[in-house]
């Protein structure tokens, strides 16, 4: 383990260390030998346990009866929602998020518009109407004729 790691769980066993319980850690060698060599470690053991043993000279102190239920009602007070009052931009911000999709769509139908307009002003070009009469004029080719056999020639390879 690494030297930090390893300060780091002497820091997060500091108690169980110093009251010497160590068959529940996880790594006791590593911890034990880390704190023997790590300087700041085996100060922050000592001075811990130094306090730790002075805590037994303080006496006892019971808390009131009403105490635990005081700390749970300011738990609860705390913890409570507080009301934000209700604005103008608060009431609308459900009809505000529908907006950038509704614009998207406007967007939409406006570009397909456009696009509808350009395929009409293509219609009314004269290139089209070229195209348009020669076409139909294929339909006035005579059967038979070396026109018609070009037309009807079936170019696909024929397979034997």
């Amino acid at each position: 383990m690494k030297k930090n790691q390893l300060c780091r769980e002497v820091k997060a066993h500091l108690l169980d260390i110093v009251e010497q319980k160590l068959e529940n850690l996880p790594h006791k060698e590593f911890l034990l030998s880390h704190v023997k060599s790590c300087p700041k470690c085996n100060h922050l053991v000592q001075e811990f346990s130094k306090l730790w043993n002075q805590l037994e000279y303080f006496p006892e102190i019971e808390p009131s009866s009403d105490f635990f239920n005081g700390v749970i009602q300011k738990i609860e007070k705390h913890e409570r929602p507080k009301q934000i009052p209700q604005t103008i931009l608060t009431r609308l911000r459900p009809v505000l998020k529908a907006v950038p999709a509704t614009a998207f769509i406007l967007f939409g139908m406006l570009i397909g518009s456009f696009l509808g307009d350009v395929r009409s002003e293509a219609k009314k070009d004269s290139s089209y109407e070229f195209v348009s009469e020669y076409f139909n004029n294929l339909d006035e080719i005579p059967s038979g004729s070396v026109a018609d056999a070009y037309l009807n020639l079936d170019t696909r390879e024929r397979r034997d």
